[in-house]
């Protein structure tokens, strides 16, 4: 299984004149559909901190045959850079604990020795209050990051389903940046390759020149 530049690479070797003109096709869903443990390596994951492992331990369980012994669902989505916010919002959505900005700048100073650029957040309560993770956004957009909030998710999802949300939207993010980075380099080599997008809208297929 080629990814989907490695692929169109070695299509365009067999052609063998880099001159040739070409059109590449390539649907987003399609290309944005497997997730993958590497894409997570790339993605910082911002939490209150006392629930870094939350999402883990709130996952189905499973118990094998004649066995005791029950354990979690192997998780799809295993956040290994995943920080700890020293912030707090309670239940009624008052802000107990604002966010410090001399705690972030160690966390962005290791995020880009790491090359992370893309980050989501789940706060605790932000779907009553989404002061600090807004903060959060904040001081980190300005520095060049890419930043997801669960509070812009539906209030009424239950907390982690809002938090699972927000990091498939920072993977899909990631991916498509990834995507666009790779096919500009394969156009700098192949000068006459031609790149469109197919995107879906309500069933509806959608053709963006890129």
């Amino acid at each position: 299984k080629k990814s989907l530049t490695d692929g169109t690479r070695e299509c365009l070797e067999t052609l063998g004149d880099p001159d040739q003109s070409v059109i590449l096709r390539y649907f987003v869903n399609q290309s944005l559909r497997s997730p993958s443990h590497t894409d997570f390596d790339h993605i910082a994951f911002f939490v209150t901190s006392g629930f870094e492992n939350w999402l883990e331990l709130s996952r189905p369980k499973i118990s094998h045959a004649f066995s005791r012994h029950l354990k979690n669902v192997p998780a799809s989505n295993v956040i290994d850079t995943t920080f700890g916010i020293n912030e707090r919002v309670d239940a009624k959505g008052i802000v107990v604990q604002k966010i410090e900005t001399s705690d972030l700048e160690f966390i962005a100073s290791k995020l880009e020795l790491l090359s992370i650029q893309t980050i989501a957040v789940g706060f605790l309560h932000s779907n009553l209050n989404s002061e600090n993770e807004k903060a959060i956004k904040s001081y980190f957009v300005q520095k060049g990051f890419q930043v997801f909030l669960s509070s812009e998710e539906k209030a009424f999802l239950p907390e982690t389903q809002r938090w699972q949300n927000t990091l498939f939207k920072a993977r899909k993010a990631y991916r498509e940046k990834k995507i666009e980075s790779e096919l500009e380099a394969l156009r700098l080599q192949y000068k006459n390759l031609k790149v469109e997008r197919l995107t879906s809208d309500e069933s509806v297929l959608k053709l963006e020149p890129l």
